[in-house]
């Protein structure tokens, strides 16, 4: 905002970057909780946490694998292309590009494990559902 551009791109940004938040708290939290021992065999909480990582990876994949990289490239190339010419200094167009794609690139561990848990977790029981088998943790592999 203090150079009159780029602070719409910035709130799309963080609110493309904060959209998959509540479910990856929820996943720290059900992780915590679960290994307590009183909790632990709660079947009600490990249900609560097989639907919280499923909306997690199910959100987290496409947001941080294909839409925000592909937004992020086009606010990367407005910068480079119109930055200077809407009175950002260059320092400030290069520490905006690495804050972007510094996002991006620390985002690639938790994407392969969100799509593993997809892959490995989650395809096996939509691919049971749809033949009449049953739902829920270790329904289609191994508990998350």
């Amino acid at each position: 905002r203090v150079y009159g551009a780029g602070h719409f791109s910035a709130m799309i940004c963080m609110f493309w970057g904060e959209f998959t938040n509540p479910f990856h708290n929820g996943y720290y939290i059900f992780k915590n909780i679960l290994s307590l021992d009183i909790y632990q065999s709660s079947q009600l909480l490990s249900t609560l946490q097989y639907v919280n990582n499923g909306l997690f990876a199910l959100t987290y994949v496409p947001i941080r694998a294909a839409i925000g990289p592909v937004y992020f490239a086009h606010v990367s190339y407005d910068l480079v292309a119109n930055g200077t010419s809407n009175g950002i200094p260059v320092w400030v167009i290069g520490l905006w590009l690495v804050l972007i794609w510094g996002v991006v690139y620390g985002s690639v561990p938790w994407i392969q494990i969100a799509w593993s848990w997809l892959a490995d977790d989650y395809w096996p029981v939509l691919v049971s559902l749809w033949n009449g088998g049953g739902v829920g943790p270790g329904a289609g592999g191994e508990e998350l």
